[in-house]
């Protein structure tokens, strides 16, 4: 091979890489596509006033996707800078369904089921050197859509 062909064929190689890891950063910051409705923010607040839990109707609504946009807002307010497939984001999510202060929260209902499905995703996957992010297919499913799938494996 000649150097020129293989000089072009690094910046190819090159150039794909760059494009996988500014691609799984786009995807990493996609929380924004699912924000709450205001009548899931209302059932969630009164929830929080009442100290009551929701209702499975309610947390059915949810998607996996807003899941995730309520632990970047959670990461947000507590000035947490975990990075979407991190060893800490892990540990976190790992952590949510032992964690009584957060389970108290109806809000981790919501991100509970997110912390869920991204872990069983996780471990279906090779470890990569890219940081894992679910697809936007399972984030555009309901929490009930997401529990029939797993209902019928």
């Amino acid at each position: 091979m000649t150097k020129g062909r293989l000089a072009l064929i690094f910046v190819v190689l090159l150039g794909s890489v760059a494009f996988i890891v500014i691609r799984n950063e786009q995807e990493a910051n996609n929380a924004s596509l699912y924000p709450l409705s205001s009548h899931q923010t209302a059932i969630l607040n009164e929830a929080k006033v009442s100290k009551q839990g929701l209702s499975t109707d309610e947390i059915d609504r949810f998607t996996i996707g807003q899941g995730k946009f309520l632990l970047i807002q959670y990461f947000n307010r507590h000035h947490l800078n975990y990075r979407v497939g991190s060893n800490e984001y892990i540990r976190f999510l790992a952590s949510i369904s032992e964690r009584k202060d957060l389970k108290e929260n109806p809000t981790f209902v919501i991100i509970g089921s997110y912390a869920s499905v991204y872990l069983s995703e996780l471990q279906k996957k090779e470890p990569l050197f890219l940081r894992f992010h679910l697809p936007s297919d399972i984030l555009n499913t309901t929490i009930k859509e997401r529990r029939t799938v797993n209902n019928h494996l």
